[in-house]
């Protein structure tokens, strides 16, 4: 076996053996990162207080596949008139490269927010 395959046999059998990881960690996973958005959008709201906006936050239902179903919150900000600037909306709280992804839809498009692993690569 060539050197190159042997490292990405290597590279694979780690990365399973993380997903195995955060399959049997999943519920704890999965508080860490509604805890995080919690405190994301505590701080948005501190943010804009004093910006004459409304704020709305609902539950939404997320579905993957390492945590499963569960719900969490959106938040939606508009003007006082009621036009939506922004929504803010978690997408997952697992992937290979981030532990949690928000996504942030307004007139100029989508972008998003990934919260990265300490250490580990970049986007």
């Amino acid at each position: 076996m060539k050197p190159v395959r042997k490292l990405k046999q290597k590279e694979e059998e780690e990365l399973l053996t993380y997903i195995q990881e955060q399959r049997q960690n999943a519920e704890q996973n999965k508080q860490l990162f509604l805890e995080r958005l919690g405190l994301l959008f505590d701080d948005i709201k501190a943010w804009i207080i004093d910006e004459n906006l409304q704020i709305e936050q609902q539950q939404i239902e997320i579905t993957e596949e390492i945590l499963g179903t569960y719900t969490a919150h959106q938040l939606s900000i508009s003007t006082k008139t009621n036009q939506k600037l922004v929504e803010i909306s978690p997408i997952y709280g697992f992937s290979i490269v981030a532990e949690g992804l928000i996504g942030v839809t307004g007139e100029l498009g989508k972008e998003y927010i990934a919260y990265l692993r300490w250490g580990e690569q970049t986007l």
